[in-house]
């Protein structure tokens, strides 16, 4: 701007010092600054202040200058594995006592058996397998929700030859999945809590041949914007509310590393039970209601998951019977059913936010 000659009040150098000085939030301050200028000289503030953010802005991008390079153009490309829809959903139940076993594999219509670490006695892991294997099922290791440094070393020491005798392994988080995917060469299943909320995460994992597990956190709304294909859908299942290193029977000196159970009674008198994983030394606190589906197998056949899930946990044989019953109705038979009473939709009719 041209420098004018002041008609009343000239520019005075304190003024113009005050305003070449503020700085503000940049990463510059001044020091030594010498100015030229006459007594009755006049420049509007706003002036100034133009020419001082001007200056600054110069400044930074000469800051800069040496630290970046020019890139060649990279053409994006998407790898997307092919979505596949022949028909037959497979069906998978996750077992986490003999018992729950037994029921299961009297059922012709499951695919495929997930022998739950975090919960069933590993002592009887190789017997299932074998029983698993008899039945011409597919049988995969669902592995412990806890990956700390020593329970990484427990993988590899106690639980790596069963996992490579399996069809595949359900990872619970990322550090698992570092750890196995060289040593082994079987099929990879994340859990829901690997997470994979929107479908450019979806994409990252379909680019590795990984299947992962809808997000038992987002609504019918949000998954069909978001898609399934290529996914297991968990349609049952009591839904861990959350996993702790806080033990009861530890810390009133009562622990006897045996897998107990315990339960928490709410104000409502809720009732959720704790599982006790003594040999990785954590809880799984579960929902008081399972989450159960059956009664909108329509809409989630709409969503085209690669199969469909039956995780049971606290159920005994009646129970797991009866809920197997249901799904057997529901997703072969294709009959509409009512859900088992006291359990709950969860976040599939309404999502977390």
């Amino acid at each position: 701007s041209d420098v004018e000659e002041a008609q009343n009040m000239p520019l005075e150098l304190d003024t113009l010092n005050k305003h070449v000085n503020k700085t503000g939030n940049t990463d510059f301050v001044f020091e030594d600054i010498e100015y030229d200028m006459d007594d009755n000289t006049f420049l509007p503030v706003s002036e100034i202040n133009d020419v001082r953010r001007k200056y600054l802005d110069l400044a930074y991008e000469k800051s800069l200058a040496k630290f970046k390079r020019e890139c060649e153009e990279i053409e994006e490309t998407e790898t997307v594995r092919e979505e596949t829809d022949n028909g037959e959903r497979l069906i998978t139940v996750s077992v986490s006592s003999f018992d729950q076993l037994k029921e299961t594999l009297s059922r012709d219509f499951v695919d495929r058996v997930y022998i739950d670490l975090n919960l069933f006695p590993f002592d009887d892991v190789e017997n299932g397998i074998e029983l698993i294997k008899e039945k011409n099922k597919k049988v995969y290791i669902a592995l412990p929700y806890v990956a700390r440094k020593n329970d990484i070393k427990l993988i590899k020491d106690n639980y790596l030859k069963t996992i490579k005798q399996s069809d595949g392994v359900l990872i619970r988080n990322i550090e698992q999945y570092f750890f196995l995917k060289d040593l082994v060469d079987i099929d990879i299943v994340f859990d829901y809590n690997v997470y994979v909320w929107n479908d450019e995460t979806k994409l990252y994992y379909d680019s590795f041949d990984i299947t992962s597990t809808v997000p038992v956190e987002l609504n019918e709304a949000e998954l069909i914007e978001r898609g399934v294909t290529n996914e297991e859908f968990i349609a049952y299942g009591f839904i861990p509310m959350m996993i702790s290193a806080n033990c009861a029977f530890k810390t009133l000196d009562r622990c006897e590393k045996k897998n107990d159970r315990y339960a928490l009674s709410d104000k409502i008198n809720n009732e959720f039970v704790v599982r006790c994983n003594c040999t990785h030394c954590y809880n799984v606190m579960y929902n008081c209601n399972a989450t159960s589906l059956f009664k909108y197998k329509d809409d989630i056949e709409k969503l085209n998951p690669k199969s469909i899930r039956i995780s049971l946990t606290n159920e005994s044989a009646k129970l797991s019977s009866q809920v197997l019953d249901l799904a057997e109705r529901a997703f072969v038979a294709g009959e509409l059913v009512e859900d088992l009473p006291n359990t709950t939709r969860g976040h599939f009719k309404r999502g977390v936010l």
